[in-house]
């Protein structure tokens, strides 16, 4: 299973607000929780999963693009859900930049490789010119799955 297997039109959010990274990764995973139909017990388990992974060092790329993501004993396939920040935020990327892409990535505890390969064609993708400017001149959700579907 890859990206495109992963992501559902569904999953695609923009604006997301926030002005930091706490707010644009609790408003990104609220979204996601509403539209994958999660109760709030389990936002709060994605969030504090994300956190504690964050705590381990920024999942913040180059040009902009971060991969927040964990695995969870609820998820049995990898999900993808795509955001675009309504503002470009410290998020402490490894080229320093700005962030404003998202690609928040929930994995299995039983197939961690699954949750690898999807993170890596993410990394492969934020390295594409041309599909990120198309990503970040999004002005909705359905404009950034359309770049997808």
């Amino acid at each position: 299973m890859g990206l495109i297997e992963s992501l559902k039109k569904e999953y695609c959010f923009c604006p997301v607000k926030g002005d930091d990274k706490q707010e644009v990764l609790s408003n990104l995973i609220k979204d996601f929780s509403i539209a994958a139909k999660f109760d709030e017990a389990k936002e709060m388990e994605i969030l504090n999963a994300v956190l504690k992974r964050e705590a381990l060092g920024s999942t913040g790329l180059e040009e902009g693009v971060a991969i927040p993501h964990a695995k969870l004993s609820f998820i049995d396939k990898s999900i993808v859900a795509v955001g675009l920040g309504e503002k470009a935020i410290d998020y402490g990327s490894s080229d320093g930049k700005a962030t404003n892409l998202y690609f928040l990535v929930l994995g299995s505890d039983e197939n961690p490789s699954e949750h690898i390969q999807v993170l890596a064609q993410i990394a492969k993708l934020a390295k594409n010119q041309s599909v990120l400017r198309l990503l970040k001149a999004a002005k909705s959700g359905s404009d950034l799955s359309d770049v997808f579907f």
